[in-house]
């Protein structure tokens, strides 16, 4: 990898970095997910694998039996703070256009052409919003899961493997990378690779079904309105897919295909055909959901599709040795527009005008009433400022209503009635809102207790034990 690729990997990865620790800075995450994985590396880091999270009520290795928690605990531990779980998953997207433009300039194709998947992954709208303010331990493996992919026409298996097991022990549900992996093998005529991808992606789902917590059927939940049973889905999939529009309306299929899709456009063909398919266990599940999160770009759910996407690219870009000049410059200002277009058109960039800048006081007012709290106090607060004191094994946001009695919290920190808070996405005041009703409830109760609470500047209102 030459130095210009690791230049750019560098920059990539800070300006993501950049946009998610200020998307959070100014309050703009919540306790899930960013304060429940940081709260599962705390604990790792403190020694308590088996200790439950007071947040989730379940272990960190219950939630999707995800064995990659456990080296992020250890730099966690290293490095405690926030910011080192946004700069782990920026690093991890900021490598990808550097990996991919070192495979196809094996290929010498004209220079123009590496600058178009250059360009189509630095503006794609999914790979800056999945980053934005928010952490999943698959989107690390963003980048391994495209080796993965690109090694499976090589002749060494430990990378390929490797990098298999790396990206299955991410979480229980990517066996849906595995089966997509085992049929690009197919695909490509790999079909012992194939076969054996798929015992091992299917052999992770059954282990890690037994480890993580039951939290519900979620084939049940999301895909109930097919049918009472797995065979009735399939059923109804196969004799009446129309039905799913009742959830999913074409529109909204559309707009989530073309988000992910558009930036690479000019670049997928014909050849692209094997990894294309491979994306379809992760992009039915995904449109066919009646959790409509699913088909939005800034969640995780989409992860598993952008390397396949890249790799399409990369296989188109492997039969363009001999492309002309016009047609590399075509292709180039092509995937520029439409990168471009998908950037403006989805990355929701306005958001830090209308929902984070306005909140840069508090989140100031904020960082400062926090140093009075130290980490080994519980904490009661609400589910915003929870992204910000998930560092410790006792935390309880006022939303759930399971927080009660106030009594065993050490420190309660609330916004002042003045403060603005997000509903359905437009920022409005706390004042005369229901929550400021459970607010004045809350410290209420918490001066019966013996707490003293006050309020510590005009946007922070502080309760404390008394010695």
């Amino acid at each position: 990898m030459t130095t210009p690729l690791i230049s750019l990997s560098i920059v990539f990865s800070v300006i993501l970095l950049v946009f998610s620790s200020l998307q959070h800075f100014l309050l703009g995450t919540q306790a899930s997910d960013i304060g429940t994985f940081e709260q599962f590396s705390w604990l790792i880091a403190n020694g308590k694998l088996h200790v439950a999270s007071s947040y989730r009520g379940i272990t960190p290795l219950q939630d999707h039996f995800s064995l990659l928690l456990i080296p992020i605990g250890i730099i966690y531990k290293i490095l405690p703070t926030t910011y080192t779980l946004l700069a782990l998953q920026s690093i991890a997207l900021g490598s990808l256009p550097a990996i991919a433009s070192s495979k196809i300039k094996k290929f010498k194709p004209n220079k123009k052409i590496i600058l178009s998947l250059v360009i189509g992954i630095l503006f794609s709208p999914y790979i800056f919003l999945v980053n934005l303010g928010d952490f999943h331990p698959e989107i690390i493996t963003a980048p391994i899961m495209l080796i993965a992919i690109l090694e499976t026409g090589e002749k060494r298996n430990w990378l390929y493997y490797g990098s298999l097991l790396i990206a299955l022990s991410a979480k229980k549900a990517q066996a849906l990378f595995g089966v997509g992996l085992s049929i690009y093998c197919f695909a490509k005529g790999k079909y012992q690779k194939g076969i054996i991808t798929f015992i091992i992606s299917t052999f992770w789902w059954l282990v890690s079904s037994n480890y993580s917590a039951i939290a519900g059927d979620y084939i049940k939940i999301r895909l109930g309105y097919l049918g009472e049973s797995k065979i009735d889905i399939v059923y109804t999939l196969i004799t009446r897919p129309w039905h799913v529009f009742t959830e999913a309306t074409p529109e909204s299929i559309a707009l989530y295909t073309l988000g992910l899709c558009l930036p690479f456009l000019a670049i997928l063909s014909k050849r692209s055909l094997p990894a294309l398919l491979s994306t379809l266990p992760v992009y039915i599940t995904n449109i066919i959901s009646s959790e409509g999160i699913q088909r939005e770009l800034n969640h995780h759910y989409s992860i598993i599709i952008v390397p396949f996407l890249i790799a399409g690219c990369i296989d188109t870009i492997k039969g363009w040795k001999d492309i002309s000049k016009s047609i590399a410059n075509r292709v180039y200002y092509l995937t520029l527009f439409f990168s471009l277009l998908a950037f403006i058109g989805y990355s929701r960039i306005g958001y830090f005008k209308t929902r984070y800048l306005p909140l840069t006081k508090e989140a100031i007012a904020f960082q400062s009433a926090k140093k009075e709290i130290p980490i080994n106090s519980a904490v009661l607060t609400n589910k915003t400022y929870a992204a910000h004191l998930a560092n410790r094994e006792m935390f309880k946001i006022i939303e759930t209503g399971d927080y009660l009695p106030v009594e065993r919290f050490d420190y309660i920190i609330l916004p002042g009635s003045n403060n603005l808070q997000s509903i359905g996405g437009k920022l409005v005041p706390i004042k005369g809102s229901n929550t400021e009703q459970e607010i004045q409830q809350i410290i209420q109760e918490a001066k019966r207790s013996g707490m003293k609470c006050s309020s510590v500047n005009e946007y922070i209102r502080l309760c404390k034990k008394t010695k």
